[in-house]
């Protein structure tokens, strides 16, 4: 048995909200001017959120899936193979699509005169591959395929809420545009359904039911009957 296949139900569930989330992401950046996203982003500056996507925005990091990685080891080899094949695949897309086709994209301080801009204290602004956003394209990754494990409305509603504040992050902290964002958004939804999908009906071999273990030692070794006799 692969990966848990989903109730249908929650299938249906997740497909509504993410086909309207995703939906109303596209019909935003069509009809929101480029930079001008950024502006209105940007203009709504607080210390509050200055110190939530500064943070919040990490979860976005490729290396997220380290700690997901081990932590899926102690549960089950296979779950862990998922979660790696979901990581080099996102991380490939992106590197292509940022490095080499849409190598050329600026971020939003190359557009925009940055005399309007407020940026955010000890966050480094980039310039350049700017498209997609490889934050949203990785916590989008996270969230929809732990959606599909965890087979609960409510855990995947709480998971689609901090992907979207992360892609939310890569614009305020001035990182990407709406568009950017959108992609990004799209493309980890799309990697994590394909890796779900491909994981949950194939076969595999019986260690890879098996997970790892922490053995603890201690210096005593009586059993219980011991101890009542002792005393």
């Amino acid at each position: 048995m692969g990966l848990p296949l989903p109730h249908q139900k929650h299938i249906q569930f997740l497909s509504y909200l993410y086909g309207v989330v995703i939906g109303t992401l596209v019909l935003f950046s069509i009809l929101i001017p480029k930079t001008q996203d950024i502006l209105l982003v940007n203009s709504t500056h607080t210390e509050f959120q200055d110190n939530l996507f500064r943070v919040i925005t990490y979860l976005g990091d490729g290396a997220v899936f380290v700690p997901i990685i081990i932590i899926l080891l102690f549960v089950r080899f296979y779950d862990a193979l998922a979660a790696t094949s979901l990581a080099v695949l996102l991380a490939i897309i992106t590197s292509v699509l940022k490095r080499l086709i849409y190598a050329d994209a600026g971020r939003p301080i190359t557009h925009i005169d940055n005399s309007l801009l407020y940026f955010v204290p000890g966050v480094e602004v980039h310039s350049h591959h700017s498209f997609p956003s490889g934050h949203t394209a990785t916590i989008f990754g996270v969230v929809v395929f732990f959606s599909l494990l965890s087979g609960r409305k409510n855990v995947s509603v709480l998971l689609l809420i901090i992907g979207l504040l992360v892609g939310y992050s890569r614009m305020y902290l001035l990182q990407h545009f709406l568009v950017d964002v959108t992609v990004g958004a799209i493309l980890g939804t799309v990697t994590a359904l394909l890796i779900y999908s491909v994981f949950a009906h194939r076969k595999y071999a019986p260690w890879m039911d098996k997970n790892l273990h922490i053995r603890v030692r201690t210096g005593h070794h009586h059993t219980f009957n011991e101890k009542m006799f002792k005393h």
